[in-house]
């Protein structure tokens, strides 16, 4: 799983991008910026079912690519595929969600070390959860977890690991302009030396926010100020990478908004099969392969032996069969497992450019949305 997570999420997103996971309630947004060769932010939304905790999960991370450092990119893939494969065995081996995220990070930041050599490194933020208003969240580095408020206003629920935070702690500690643009951080995934891991519990049914610096390098009041005048998680998302590149777009800007406050299913379907395949989206559409231990032990038996694609991504691909969008097919193949990988994108805005209004994740529809926007 974990290699087939990083083949995929290395494809390279260049363009600025929206799309929305409808299944998972959350909008993703990113823009490479007018400075940066290479978009070196990740985000994925994962559902998959927990034999011990008799329930789906939701996991929702995104992660930076440290664009000062070599390999940036691939240590934010590393760190997002090694965080979701080790989560999704982790639950259903360890008592607890906390501890099951805190190993699941904790192993990210030792697989990116040894393949990197401490030549890059990433952030990592993340938020999980297996029932309503019940969720976890996690944050290394500088990127950022806000909760959404019902006054209109975002509520920064994370603590920035950087040098400016640190020293903010201390009284007659100045930070003059020089240290503040060189603003470095004091933790991420990649450092050198142990990395000290806090997992945080929240009863919320509030919606979240999880954003790389690119975003938030437009200014807290501006950021605040799109967020109370958008109607939509789509539409904020939309302005505020246009706002990063309108301010110079020194940065890759991504976000990843979460309707925690409308209805998202935990206890879906009762076939067994489809416990074994965990659904994945990211900006290139949505995916559906075997969970780790599947992909040692193999799929159950079939009549079609080479058909491993489970019974829900058969009914959706009947479905989308009479549908006029646009669907690509890759077949990846790992230790001996052909696993179907399927990116749907079709038309999320009109030609003026307006956002169409299903965006928003309040209707049912089936289909998982990308488009390049401009």
């Amino acid at each position: 799983m974990e290699d087939l997570l990083i083949k995929r999420l290395n494809r390279p997103v260049n363009a600025n991008r929206v799309a929305v996971a409808h299944d998972a309630n959350a909008v993703f947004a990113t823009t490479l910026g007018l400075v940066r060769k290479e978009n070196e932010d990740r985000a994925l939304v994962a559902r998959f079912f927990s034999s011990k905790l008799s329930t789906y999960v939701y996991c929702y991370v995104l992660s930076d690519g440290m664009g000062g450092m070599a390999n940036g990119g691939l240590a934010a893939t590393i760190t997002v595929s090694r965080f979701l494969t080790e989560l999704a065995k982790n639950l259903d081996l360890y008592d607890s969600i906390e501890l099951s995220m805190a190993k699941a990070v904790e192993e990210a930041h030792e697989k990116v070390c040894s393949e990197i050599n401490y030549k890059g490194g990433a952030t990592l933020s993340a938020i999980v959860s297996h029932k309503p208003g019940e969720l976890y969240t996690v944050n290394v580095g500088d990127s950022r977890i806000y909760k959404c408020d019902n006054n209109e206003s975002l509520l920064q629920i994370t603590e920035d690991d950087d040098v400016k935070s640190f020293l903010s702690k201390f009284e007659g500690i100045g930070l003059n302009d020089a240290l503040a643009l060189r603003n470095g951080l004091t933790k991420f995934i990649g450092m050198e030396g142990d990395l000290e891991v806090d997992v945080e519990f929240s009863s919320s049914n509030s919606d979240f926010f999880i954003t790389s610096d690119g975003i938030t390098l437009i200014g807290e009041d501006n950021l605040q100020k799109l967020y109370k005048n958008c109607d939509n998680p789509g539409e904020f998302l939309q302005r505020c990478i246009h706002l990063s590149n309108w301010l110079g777009g020194h940065d890759n800007a991504s976000g990843l908004y979460i309707s925690f406050s409308k209805h998202i299913e935990f206890a879906l379907d009762n076939e067994q099969s489809s416990h074994n395949y965990i659904e994945l989206w990211d900006f290139n559409g949505n995916f559906v392969f075997p969970k780790p231990e599947t992909l040692i032990t193999g799929p159950e038996e079939t009549e079609d032996q080479n058909d491993v694609t489970p019974p829900k991504a058969k009914k959706n691909k009947r479905a989308r069969s009479t549908s006029k969008k646009k669907t690509t097919k890759v077949i990846d193949s790992l230790d001996s497992v052909d696993v179907e990988i399927t990116s749907i994108q079709t038309q999320m805005f009109d030609h003026d450019g307006r956002l169409i209004g299903d965006i928003e994740c309040e209707n049912e529809i089936e289909d998982k949305n990308t488009k390049d926007i401009k």
